[in-house]
């Protein structure tokens, strides 16, 4: 009797591992990103002038340098000299 609750005991381990393995590489296969993860995950970028952490809007310059400006820094800066991207 006490073998028998051992062998159901063992084969109740092996299936709930064998099931636990099988929705790992399922997890692994999947090729759906959610976004929602995404963007919680995204670090943002710092400002070039103030150093603020936020959403940018890419400028270049005549010489090519590449600059990130926060909405607060745009308005102050004469973006007319400097190429949106």
């Amino acid at each position: 009797m006490m073998y028998m609750m051992i062998g159901v005991a063992v084969v109740v381990l092996i299936t709930i591992v064998l099931r636990w393995k099988k929705r790992q590489q399922a997890k692994l296969k999947n090729n759906v990103i959610y976004l929602k993860n995404v963007r919680k995950q995204r670090t943002l970028q710092k400002c070039s002038k103030c150093n603020k952490k936020g959403k940018l809007r890419f400028y270049s310059d005549p010489s090519g340098n590449v600059t990130g400006m926060c909405k607060e820094c745009e308005g102050n800066l004469n973006t007319q000299k400097m190429l949106p991207l």
